[in-house]
């Protein structure tokens, strides 16, 4: 069973009655071929990777729908760019996440005689789910802090909303993370400051932890197949 099937299965998103898939971020049901799989950890970066940041358990997931999503072919682009995110919706424990369209370029598009803005419409949009999997803090968290990795890279500032609770990814697995796509161990005196800057505490400015955010984007890009 392939990943898109094993989604498709424990999600319950095969709609009756020729609805089509079921959408978690839009909510809505399309024609089976506009709907793909998401993964929060990439599969392109692998069991071993997984397995050195998140331990025995998370290499068993790579595959599993803790890991993923189905999302419209209209935005999947976006998420996997790292330009919108999943967040929790209050107790990440209930079960409940929302999408934060992050990049504000896709916020301020207009879209006349088109309808409204779809990014406008998920942004802050509690996600749909009819079974009862849902993603794994850990990997959504994973796909958030790259997220703020890239941004910081870039040095796109202002191109953030408001920091999510911190909580779900220890030290340990960031240190995990760095390690494992730069091949070089973090810094002792760095990763305090770049939790600090990727949970959305304090001013991003240059220094140590910009450099390791740097690396980590160019290395993952690689590694995606995201750049030549």
């Amino acid at each position: 069973m392939s990943f898109r099937q094993m989604l498709i299965r424990d999600h319950h998103a095969q709609g009756s009655d020729n609805q089509g898939l079921l959408c978690n971020i839009t909510g809505q049901y399309m024609e089976p071929s506009m709907v793909e799989s998401f993964e929060f950890f990439p599969q392109a970066l692998g069991y071993d990777a997984m397995l050195k940041i998140f331990g025995t358990r998370g290499g068993s997931e790579l595959y599993s729908p803790r890991n993923g999503l189905l999302i419209s072919k209209r935005i999947i682009t976006y998420f996997r760019n790292f330009s919108i995110v999943i967040v929790p919706n209050g107790d990440s424990n209930h079960g409940r996440w929302e999408t934060l369209v992050l990049n504000e370029q896709l916020l301020n598009e207009n879209q006349p005689k088109k309808g409204p803005n779809i990014f406008d419409v998920i942004h802050g949009k509690e996600l749909t789910f009819k079974g009862r999997p849902r993603p794994a803090p850990r990997y959504a968290y994973f796909h958030y802090a790259v997220a703020r990795m890239y941004a910081m890279a870039e040095k796109k500032i202002d191109y953030w909303v408001e920091p999510v609770q911190r909580g779900y990814l220890l030290e340990r697995g960031l240190s995990a993370l760095t390690k494992e796509i730069t091949k070089s161990p973090l810094k002792r005196e760095t990763l305090p400051e770049l939790m600090e800057h990727i949970h959305g505490d304090g001013v991003i400015d240059i220094g140590g932890h910009d450099e390791v955010a740097k690396i980590v984007a160019s290395n993952l890009k690689q590694r995606m197949g995201l750049e030549s």
